[in-house]
């Protein structure tokens, strides 16, 4: 993503895992293709201000590295232009997933919640300028709607294969302000990094 982060990134250092930023004007590598040996460096990605498109050739590399066994995460609402949208469905649409700007940016919070390793617990999400989800059964993915607000669904996870992924409307979950003082975006946290991250991991992040 486009800003550095400071609490999340030590957060998730603190729990032992390794926190790289790539693609990032952070890291001057904007640019930088998403290729297989690239990929295959990290057991999770997480999608937060993305920078550019990404080409069709990447989008590929993804949906094969997540066919894999990989974690895939996806935010959005950075922005409320349709720069934000659609730099984002670059990257998911190949996977039957697609954020939807027909309705705008709205707010919620998030309170309907469909049982789920993320959702367990959950009985409020912050959600502030975000957009709904389009869903397309492509045959290979297996959707599951676990987050909904009245102009649609706002998280959805995809059993893909070997890998999990789970695309998110919105943003604010990553922000300081919001998840270090709020205990339930925390836990959201722990649950969603545990459901996406290898499925032989012997430790779960608290």
């Amino acid at each position: 993503g486009a800003n550095q982060s400071s609490e999340f990134q030590a957060y998730l250092e603190d729990q032992g895992t390794t926190v790289a930023r790539i693609n990032s004007e952070v890291m001057n590598d904007i640019n930088t293709p998403l290729t297989p040996a690239l990929l295959d460096k990290y057991d999770i990605i997480i999608l937060d201000w993305l920078q550019r498109s990404y080409t069709p050739q990447e989008a590929d590399a993804v949906r094969l590295w997540v066919e894999a066994g990989a974690g895939l995460m996806t935010m959005t609402g950075h922005i409320n232009n349709q720069a934000t949208i659609d730099r984002s469905n670059s990257f998911i649409t190949p996977l039957g997933l697609k954020y939807n700007g027909s309705k705008g940016f709205f707010d919620g919070p998030v309170t309907q919640f469909a049982p789920h390793p993320i959702t367990q617990g959950l009985t409020l999400l912050t959600f502030l300028g975000g957009l709904y989800i389009d869903v397309t059964p492509d045959m290979i993915g297996t959707n599951t709607t676990i987050m909904t607000l009245p102009q649609g669904p706002v998280g959805v996870v995809q059993e893909r294969v070997e890998g999990r992924v789970f695309v998110f409307g919105d943003e604010w979950v990553e922000f300081d302000s919001q998840w270090q003082n709020m205990p339930e975006i925390k836990q959201f946290w722990v649950q969603t990094l545990a459901y996406l991250g290898p499925k032989d991991s012997c430790t779960v992040p608290q």
